[in-house]
């Protein structure tokens, strides 16, 4: 998970990095009726899933897949990424997912648009656009709370940064996150009350992933 924000300065997101895409819902099955009809379950199918579910730190990675990135606790962080100017609006647009299953094959996607509104010290108004576009995924081995890339990645996440200074502007700068840049990037988590958080020591930011379903 890898994103650009502010010319072309890399943070990596998980997935971003966030990242990570796709509006993702799960729902659950449709009551069976026969079931209604007894008041006894049909199977003992759901006891043997519960039974089968993974635990611990796993089970914490895939309780809530797949994982979206909250957009509103994105934007409360970047105005102190960016240094030397006032940041007077962020807005974060679109979903950027994780999907992480038992044996720890995650796959991040995003279809993100970042929108940052700032002034200078000059008084000049600056706006800038980024979009990201795109699926990295690959395999993590996990030791405590700490994920380290165990296989090559595949895909990456791609987009523009496109600036305005006082309504004009720039062109549009295009730039490329591919996924063989993850297999250097460990990542630490932690679950609470149903969310997961994530961090890595190449970003300035902590990813807030919520359950779609």
């Amino acid at each position: 998970m890898a994103a650009y924000i502010l010319g072309m300065k890399r943070v990596s997101a998980a997935a971003t990095i966030l990242l990570l895409v796709l509006t993702a819902s799960a729902c659950g099955d449709e009551d069976d009726p026969a079931a209604a009809a007894t008041g006894e379950p049909t199977s003992s199918a759901s006891a043997s899933d519960a039974a089968d579910a993974p635990t611990g730190q796993v089970g914490c990675l895939v309780s809530g897949s797949p994982w979206r990135l909250s957009n509103g606790d994105l934007e409360s962080q970047i105005p102190a990424t960016m240094s030397g100017i006032n940041v007077t609006d962020t807005k974060v647009e679109g979903t950027q997912t994780l999907t992480v299953t038992d044996d720890l094959v995650a796959t991040f996607v995003a279809d993100a648009t970042i929108t940052i509104a700032a002034q200078s010290s000059q008084d000049i108004e600056i706006r800038i656009v980024q979009t990201q576009r795109g699926t990295a995924s690959g395999t993590w081995s996990l030791a405590g709370d700490v994920l380290t890339p165990a296989e090559h990645w595949t895909g990456g996440i791609n987009g523009t940064t496109k600036s305005y200074v006082n309504g004009t502007a720039g062109a549009a700068t295009p730039f490329s996150g591919p996924a063989a840049d993850y297999d250097e990037i460990p990542m630490t988590f932690s679950c609470d009350e149903g969310a997961l958080m994530m961090h890595t020591p190449k970003s300035p930011f902590n990813y807030l992933w919520l359950p779609s379903r």
